[in-house]
């Protein structure tokens, strides 16, 4: 399944430094549950996290619609000197 297959609503966790741009994405997964967390090589706190969906991740980052296999339990970072998404 690809990540762009999951419904654009779909919830996902994140930080305010990704919403933001300021900082890019930099990692993201699929948890056991099929929830979706993305978020940059910043460290955050609780009070950093934000909910987006699916759609607005993607405007953030279109090169995520690059990522195949996306099932639950998986997980992504992208490669920083090709960015190109690539499974951990």
């Amino acid at each position: 399944m690809k990540l762009s297959d999951y419904p654009g609503n779909k919830p996902v966790f994140t930080t305010i430094y990704v919403t933001s741009k300021q900082s890019p994405l930099t990692y993201i997964s699929v948890d056991e549950e099929g929830d979706i967390q993305a978020f940059s090589d910043d460290e955050a706190d609780s009070e950093d996290a934000k909910i987006i969906s699916l759609d607005q991740l993607f405007e953030l980052d279109p090169s995520l619609h690059t990522i195949y296999e996306a099932h639950n339990g998986s997980s992504f970072d992208k490669d920083s000197k090709t960015g190109n998404w690539i499974k951990s």
